[in-house]
């Protein structure tokens, strides 16, 4: 699951069309192709780690643990990557060289069913990284019914 918004050939040149046209598809250019700022009030990072618990944080294409996320990735396919990798979803595994499609019933963004849910929103620019907003507060991303929240008995 490398999450590039572009690609190139590996050995220009010596890719076929199949190839070539694999390669195109697998790019992620749709609405959650995104990049988010990742300092300021708009630190997304830091906020995310803490809410699943994830013990290796971010990851690469391989598994291994990232300190930041990458430029040239989809935010929110980097967060999906990292959940999966960390074992949010026992039910798919923990690797993200062969991802099931059904990990796509365990994932559920704010907005009720029959709605549209949303993951990440902007009111500016797609381009515009700054005013990308990730909900991770409240009703946030629920992969695999986590985050649970407990109401704090203490509290009025």
């Amino acid at each position: 699951m490398d999450c590039l918004r572009k690609s190139t050939s590996p050995n220009e040149g010596d890719e076929t069309e199949e190839q070539r046209a694999k390669r195109i598809a697998a790019e992620w250019t749709s609405d959650c192709s995104f990049e988010a700022e990742g300092t300021g009030n708009a630190a997304w990072l830091p906020k995310f780690l803490q809410t699943y618990n994830l013990k290796k944080g971010l990851v690469d294409v391989n598994g291994n643990p990232v300190e930041s996320d990458f430029d040239d990735q989809a935010d929110m396919c980097e967060i999906v990557r990292a959940l999966i990798a960390n074992g949010k979803i026992p039910e798919v595994g923990e690797d993200i060289n062969f991802i099931d499609l059904k990990v796509l019933d365990y994932i559920d963004c704010p907005g009720n069913d029959g709605q549209t849910q949303l993951c990440a929103a902007t009111g500016k620019s797609f381009a515009e990284k700054k005013s990308w907003y990730i909900p991770l507060d409240g009703k946030t991303i629920n992969i695999n019914n986590e985050p649970k929240y407990v109401l704090d008995q203490n509290s009025k």
